[in-house]
């Protein structure tokens, strides 16, 4: 049995916990953003969710492109920007803010559109010019409809993986597919900023994944400089990046990415700070883990398996030490964005969220070095600890051992803190994030059982549910997280709680 003792000191006040699990993402803003829903229903699902990207809201093929004729390419500014203006008043109904992820270049702008991998043009546009005014345009339209007040606390992104030739490939040669893209970074901030002013948030997103280099383009340390020593193309003013974020993806549970998430947002931040970006705010956009154990596509990019609570945990872990701002996740329940019962990953992201605004105090020694220094493989229990300065102290444990999904071994867990109780017996709130409020493994049970088959391109092992026959009614009494009142002792000024925790799990303990 592993041993894990946590010595917390509220003495060492750490940071302020932010809202890691702030965003969610959307691949295609029409499939759930046209209506469907009641009013604040995403946020009702997912209290912890702020905001939603639309990834590629601005164009890139005909459906996406936003003109009343899109492959009419003799005329350049028939806008029609009423699809976008609908999907974003929707995410405000339901209860989020838009975050707008501008798209590929539409086919208009471009004389030889190229199609890609992701069913977009991966070609820059013609005249910059052209380009500026469409998104110039879009911007003065969503004020008019929303006001500016409201447009500008919304969030923008220029691209997905900007880097990856399989969305962008504007030239065979890396510098000048890199210029290219600098180019319309610059125009498309210039278009922003002109119309909603210079507070407004703005951003870009690589993929950063480097074992797949056969996938990159140019490299994103062009763009970073550019940035950095640049000025913008367009205007001629120093050039506005707010944020960068990349994506990260283990390719199955047991094909783990080559380096941790703190080492692939590590390879931002070292370039940032090469070129004096000493501040910049790091994100992760997409990720998890892409396919499950039947090597089909995850749809959430999650497990349904108790293993991704200490994914997730872990994840949240290096997020906090390693200051990365959040990681969108495509989805966290048995229905999709709003629907169906919460998964393992719903009750992480609704605990954390229970300590956002509190004080991290310290318990693990979690610098830079010492975060980064942790392999990709290695197991790992480690602890977050916060107090909200009025008595209560929050603490959230795991143990993950990665690439072995049924991991079964048990951690002994001890966590001291220090108190102004009275010797004698006290009394801690533990919520165990473990197959006790997971609904998962009762479903594959009975889907076994019964035969069914999960057809198409998405895995049954997604907690998402996308097997034809699922009914999520007899299973919603199993994805309940009920606490727990666990006894503490305390003697000479110091409580203590003892409990075990099986592997690959969570727990979230509140001390009053």
């Amino acid at each position: 049995m592993n041993e894990y003792t946590i010595q917390i000191d509220p003495k060492k006040k750490v940071r302020a916990l932010n809202n890691k699990v702030s965003t969610i993402c959307i691949w295609d803003y029409r499939e759930s953003f046209f209506g469907r829903g009641e009013d604040g229903q995403i946020k009702k699902a997912n209290p912890f969710v702020e905001r939603v990207q639309f990834m590629t809201a601005t164009g890139g093929n005909a459906e996406r492109d936003l003109f009343r004729e899109p492959e009419n390419f003799a005329v350049k500014d028939d806008y029609d920007f009423s699809p976008l203006i609908r999907a974003c008043k929707n995410a405000l109904r339901l209860g989020v803010k838009p975050f707008l992820k501008t798209g590929s270049i539409p086919l208009k702008f471009t004389k030889e559109p190229q199609i890609g991998v992701f069913g977009v043009n991966m070609h820059a546009p013609d005249v910059m010019d052209d380009y500026y005014n469409y998104i110039y345009a879009l911007c003065e339209a969503l004020k008019a409809e929303f006001g500016t007040e409201e447009v500008q606390s919304w969030s923008w992104g220029v691209f997905t993986e900007f880097e990856n030739k399989e969305w962008f490939k504007a030239s065979p040669e890396p510098a000048e597919a890199g210029r290219l893209f600098c180019e319309i970074y610059d125009y498309t901030v210039a278009a922003i900023t002109d119309s909603l002013g210079d507070g407004v948030t703005v951003g870009a997103h690589a993929m950063m994944m480097r074992e797949i280099l056969k996938l990159i383009v140019f490299e994103p340390e062009q763009f970073i400089r550019h940035c950095a020593q640049d000025r913008n193309a367009k205007n001629g003013r120093p050039v506005k990046l707010d944020y960068m974020s990349f994506s990260f993806y283990d390719g199955r549970p047991y094909l783990m990415c080559s380096m941790t998430f703190a080492q692939v947002a590590n390879l931002i931040r070292k370039t940032a700070r090469k070129y004096g970006l000493n501040d910049l705010r790091i994100a992760c956009d997409e990720g998890r883990i892409n396919s499950g154990m039947d090597n089909k596509e995850l749809s959430p990019r999650t497990v349904g398996f108790r293993y991704q609570a200490a994914m997730d945990a872990d994840l949240l872990w290096q997020m906090v030490n390693f200051d990365v701002d959040y990681f969108a996740a495509w989805s966290y329940r048995s229905g999709g964005l709003m629907d169906g019962l919460k998964s393992l990953g719903s009750h992480m992201a609704e605990n954390y969220y229970r300590m956002v605004g509190m004080e991290q105090i310290e318990t693990d020694p979690a610098d830079e070095a010492s975060v980064l220094g942790i392999a990709p493989l290695d197991f790992r229990a480690h602890s977050i600890a916060a107090t909200d300065g009025k008595g209560k102290t929050a603490v959230m444990v795991y143990n993950y051992q990665p690439q072995n999904i049924f991991f079964e071994e048990p951690t002994k867990v001890r966590i001291e803190l220090p108190t102004k109780k009275p010797d004698g017996e006290s009394t801690a709130e533990c919520r165990f994030v473990d197959d006790r409020a997971n609904f998962f493994p009762h479903w594959c049970r009975d889907r076994d059982a019964r035969g069914l088959e999960t057809k198409g391109r998405w895995s049954e092992d997604s907690p998402e549910i996308m097997t034809e026959g699922f009914d999520p009614a007899p299973y919603e009494q199993y994805s309940h997280l009920i606490p727990q009142n666990l006894k503490t002792e305390v003697r000479n000024g110091v409580e203590v709680l003892e409990f075990t925790m099986i592997g690959n799990s969570a727990v979230f303990v509140d001390f009053r």
